[in-house]
């Protein structure tokens, strides 16, 4: 998952997506999406960073 997929997942509540990185449940997914959402609308720094999750 590319960095930019991982934030438009965060950004549009797409649990399905983010469930499909090993070890994200459901709770886990929600959880990403509520504490993530508001930074990462607002340009998170750590988004420039390249992160691969396989």
């Amino acid at each position: 998952m590319t960095p930019s997929s991982f934030a438009l997942a965060v950004i549009t509540d797409n649990v399905a997506t983010l469930t499909k990185i090993p070890g994200v449940g459901k709770k886990t997914a929600q959880r990403l999406i509520l504490e993530l959402k508001d930074k990462i609308k607002t340009g998170a720094p750590f988004l420039s960073a390249p992160v691969f999750i396989h």
